[in-house]
């Protein structure tokens, strides 16, 4: 006879309940059971990766908070030094929430060369670290192949060019004859700024174009007779003028620095063998010719002319300035012919600046020189017959004969030693932690 589950029936206060036998009801358990362990692990499956998030979000957040720390500790430092404000290697600063170390180099007094390392410490275990190097001495950019205040640039011969970007406050003319190339970029500043005659490679931004043509994207109030293969903005408002990058201040103080290293009253000519010089002020001339060579050894300031031909070479000392570069200041012309030299170091980032204080003429290039970066104040610059150099800045320039601008990129963050008593410049900034 086959068996008979049975079961109970209560009645209390007029509700039925009824209790199923044990095997009725451990199934009922196991269900329960089972239902409730897939619930658990479809939650666990939810949470994990958005828990896993958050991790990763707070250890995020608290890292870039220890790289804002370490950030504000070397500003501080930096702008310590800068100021000339006594700065404590290893001593702590509280910044928001966390802690900056800052070490340097530095002992006491003037120091040529600084290292700083601040470290960012927050919740006791996240550290970045922030390194900077700073030198004594001016940082400079110069960030075109040409660039030129009122007296703008004017290219006369057809075989002239300029390789690299060019900015003008002034006028940019070809002169007459074929169009002469900029290949790069260019800008005439300001509501007098034009591009005349003039085949350029990239763009252009220019109150008034004329008779040019514009291989890439064009910007203008104006336009005459000038073809634009790439797109035209019409009513474009001219780029305001710019100062050049070598304040009348800085000049004084190279010149002071110069001065501070001796005076020498009369011209110096050097017309064979090797000598150094450096850093001095000379009453008059400075003359470099025949083969010989003078290695700068610091800051020169010439109240005359100076003139370097027949293969006569003036460069930087390598042991003085290694990958600094250094400045040559005259009142008078410069003059380099004839296979004349002025460069820096034999470091590839060592440039051999020659500035002019002059309000003509004032830098005469020609026949095969060597030479890095000029600069005038006041007058103009001219190259003549093959000159080939990285960077002209100027009130003016002009480029004739087959005289090409090739602009090197290193200039954009040369460095400029200027001697003890200068301020300290940042040359590098980064993270290392």
């Amino acid at each position: 006879m086959r068996s008979r589950k049975t079961f109970k029936k209560f009645k209390v206060d007029n509700i039925n309940l009824v209790f199923f036998g044990e095997e009725r009801g451990q199934a009922v358990l196991i269900a329960v059971l089972f239902f409730v362990f897939i619930s658990l692990s479809m939650v666990l499956a939810i949470s994990a990766p958005a828990l896993s998030h958050l991790k990763t979000s707070k250890s995020l957040y608290a890292s870039l908070e220890a790289f804002v720390v370490a950030e504000s500790g070397m500003e501080d430092a930096v702008y310590r030094f800068k100021k000339g404000i006594i700065v404590e290697s290893g001593g702590e600063i509280n910044v928001s929430k966390g802690i900056v170390t800052t070490v340097h180099s530095a002992g006491g007094g003037i120091e040529e060369e600084i290292e700083i390392i601040s470290e960012g410490v927050v919740a006791g275990s996240v550290i970045r670290r922030v390194a900077t190097y700073l030198l004594l001495g001016d940082g400079m950019a110069f960030n075109y192949g040409v660039h030129a205040g009122e007296g703008g640039l004017t290219i006369v011969n057809p075989n002239a060019k300029v390789i690299g970007n060019v900015f003008s406050n002034g006028p940019i003319s070809g002169e007459s004859g074929p169009k002469k190339q900029i290949e790069g970029s260019v800008i005439s500043a300001g509501l007098t700024g034009v591009i005349r005659n003039i085949n350029i490679h990239v763009d252009a931004h220019s109150y008034r174009l004329e008779n040019s043509h514009i291989e890439r994207d064009a910007y203008y109030t104006n336009i005459v007779n000038t073809t634009v293969s790439g797109d035209q903005y019409p009513d474009t408002d001219p780029i305001e003028k710019g100062e050049l990058p070598i304040s009348e201040e800085t000049i004084m103080t190279w010149k002071s620095f110069a001065e501070e290293g001796g005076v020498i009253e009369g011209d110096y000519v050097l017309s064979a063998g090797e000598e150094l010089l450096g850093p001095v002020k000379i009453v008059g001339n400075l003359s470099v010719s025949g083969q010989a060579k003078l290695k700068v050894t610091g800051t020169i300031w010439v109240t005359g002319n100076i003139n370097i031909q027949n293969q006569g070479e003036i460069s930087l000392d390598d042991g003085t300035y290694g990958f600094k570069s250094g400045v040559i200041i005259t009142d008078g012309v410069v003059e380099l012919w004839d296979e004349g030299t002025a460069i820096g170091s034999s470091h590839e980032r060592s440039y051999l600046l020659l500035l002019s204080t002059y309000d003509e003429d004032a830098i005469i290039l020609s026949d095969a020189v060597n030479i890095d970066v000029v600069y005038t104040s006041e007058g103009f610059v001219v190259l003549r017959d093959g000159v080939d150099l990285k960077s002209i800045t100027g009130y003016g320039v002009r480029l004739e004969d087959n005289a090409v601008v090739t602009y090197e990129g290193g200039l954009a963050d040369a460095f400029f030693s200027t001697g003890p008593g200068g301020g300290y410049s940042i040359f590098t900034w980064k993270e290392i932690e």
